[in-house]
């Protein structure tokens, strides 16, 4: 999943919202980046990207999501099974949910890291 700057604001914000919370979070984010490469360029021809990378969102807890519905990003709320009997992640995606125009998307815990940086958190 990848979200726009406005996005990562409205998480960060969250976070900055239970400051006790805030370390775990980091540690969970920067270890998301790295254990998926999320920092290393995408495989592209130069016009675009071949290849996302899949990764385990680090907002991700049993039994779902630790962002409240108000917080969520548009793509997470639109992302869903697409064909029945799905586990694990299966065949699941969004369709039809696009970012801003202008918007640069990025990798939810590259994104919401760097928002946070502004917030001195």
């Amino acid at each position: 999943m990848r979200i726009g700057a406005e996005e990562a604001q409205r998480v960060a914000s969250h976070l900055g919202r239970t400051p006790e919370n805030l370390p775990n979070w980091k540690k969970r984010l920067e270890a998301s980046v790295a254990r998926f490469g999320l920092d290393r360029p995408e495989a592209g021809d130069g016009r675009r990207s071949l290849a996302r990378r899949r990764y385990t969102c680090p907002f991700y807890e049993e039994p779902g999501c630790a962002l409240p519905f108000d917080v969520k990003p548009l793509g997470c709320l639109a992302f869903n099974p697409r064909s029945a009997g799905q586990t694990e992640g299966g065949d699941c995606g969004t369709a039809g949910v696009d970012l801003p125009a202008g918007t640069e998307p990025v990798a939810i815990p590259i994104a919401v890291l760097a928002a946070l940086k502004p917030l001195n958190l």
